[in-house]
């Protein structure tokens, strides 16, 4: 068996809840710190937002934009190759699952209750969706299906993703 040899290691200054997302040699994940950090072969950087200032959980790239939510209850867009923030949306509560995007939408949970459909490139709430009480997993999606998991139920849910609005049914496995 052939020895593994360790490349690099890192810290942050408080807990690493996230899992990485890697784009283009650069790694990134958030802290409970408050910081999102780029770290590279020869250089290693802090995205330090002051409004964050609560556990940043998973994270996702998806093109040129890095998508994540925050304890604070905002989801936040960042530009993948300078670390600047594009957009932030308020849910009503924290927000400690991973993030989706298909077609143009994040799609995400909140510990709001509810579960959303915002527009990738600005933000912007497309629809939501009450689940009964706050939303801890990552959404799964195939084709017009997307299911997720809440503190009470899993919920399956069919839309059109043109659309600006839920269309179609909407399940509980209550």
């Amino acid at each position: 068996m052939a020895l593994r040899q360790k490349l690099w290691d890192t810290t942050a200054q408080d807990e690493v809840w996230t899992s990485p997302v890697v784009r283009n040699d650069t790694v990134y994940f958030g802290s409970a710190d408050g910081k999102i950090y780029a770290l590279t072969p020869n250089r290693d950087t802090e995205v330090d937002e002051d409004a964050w200032r609560a556990n940043l959980f998973d994270s996702l790239c998806d093109g040129e934009q890095i998508f994540t939510g925050c304890g604070n209850g905002n989801a936040y867009s960042l530009d993948v190759r300078t670390g600047t923030v594009l957009w932030k949306t308020a849910t009503g509560n924290g927000i400690d699952c991973s993030p989706v995007v298909t077609d143009e939408k994040l799609l995400i949970g909140s510990q709001d209750f509810f579960f959303y459909a915002m527009n990738a490139n600005n933000g912007a709430i497309q629809w939501k969706y009450e689940a009964g009480l706050g939303i801890t997993s990552a959404p799964a999606v195939s084709g017009d299906l997307v299911v997720f998991g809440s503190k009470e139920w899993f919920s399956a849910m069919r839309w059109r993703f043109g659309l600006g609005n839920s269309r179609g049914r909407t399940a509980s496995g209550k």
